[in-house]
């Protein structure tokens, strides 16, 4: 039986919405792509299934050729990036759009409710009413800080360089904190997990920058504190250059020129005579 697809419901979906606010340079790849295994899940006709069968995955090399998508990084990233926002699910390597029920039934049904209203970036967690609207505007500066960042913090897993985790990054840069704080707060829990076998799957950016992270940056040690030593005053430099000339003026005036203090003739005389009383 033939299925009409409603595409004017996609706005009814948050995922969807999340997907359109996305800032990340896979965002237009992936909406394109989802759109292609909308068509072609339309096609197969079986609950939103994009495969050879229900048992046969298609390969990348066939997503790509069905998807007129042959830029296999490009492929790999937007399909990071769909799954990642739950609008295709992948059950023994098999893909299916999410909410195909919603997207195809003939039936008048209750729209999925509203999210709250987008702003410049939306809080990638759910806890998003504890952080109604972002202090720093949105710039290519700031989004240049958050992909500098988010390379530098995965050179090891360059597969997490994805556009869901800048989301991440780029919603604390918004919410007034640092890059320096962000850097030091992921460099102090990498090294926390490390040591613990159970810990280290969840070291990556999606946990460590989750709705946990400002009470991973209370918890930081404070920094250690430095003593800077503090060299004599010139007063006590020379004096000591009086006591080691054995209060010499002009044994004392030549070493004070090698030593770089700046004094003159008539302030050594007045200092010697004062020592000497």
């Amino acid at each position: 039986m033939a299925i009409y697809l409603h595409l004017d419901r996609l706005i009814g979906l948050p995922e969807y919405r999340q997907l359109l606010s996305d800032h990340s340079r896979v965002r237009y790849p992936a909406h394109y792509l989802w759109l292609r295994l909308l068509i072609e899940a339309k096609r197969i006709n079986d609950h939103g299934r994009f495969s050879h069968s229900r048992t046969q995955p298609y390969t990348m090399k066939a997503i790509g050729q069905l998807t007129y998508m042959p830029n296999p990084r490009t492929l790999k990233h937007a399909l990071d990036l769909l799954h990642s926002l739950q609008l295709i699910t992948v059950k023994a390597h098999i893909i299916y759009v999410s909410h195909w029920d919603y997207l195809t039934r003939q039936a008048e049904h209750q729209l999925i409710p509203a999210a709250t209203p987008p702003t410049d970036v939306q809080p990638p967690f759910q806890s998003e009413r504890r952080y109604p609207l972002p202090k720093v505007p949105l710039t290519e500066g700031l989004k240049k800080q958050a992909r500098d960042l988010l390379f530098e913090f995965n050179r090891e897993q360059p597969d997490l360089n994805n556009g869901q985790n800048l989301r991440y990054v780029i919603f604390w840069l918004q919410q007034g904190y640092n890059p320096a704080t962000l850097a030091r707060v992921y460099q102090f829990k990498r090294a926390e997990w490390q040591r613990s076998p159970r810990m280290q799957p969840f070291i990556r950016p999606s946990t460590i920058f989750g709705a946990k992270f400002p009470s991973y940056q209370a918890a930081l040690p404070a920094p250690p504190h430095v003593h800077h030593f503090k060299g004599p005053t010139a007063e006590a430099a020379l004096t000591n250059l009086c006591v080691a000339c054995n209060f010499d003026v002009a044994a004392i005036l030549k070493q004070a020129a090698r030593e770089h203090l700046t004094t003159t003739e008539a302030e050594v005389t007045a200092l010697v005579q004062s020592l000497r009383v």
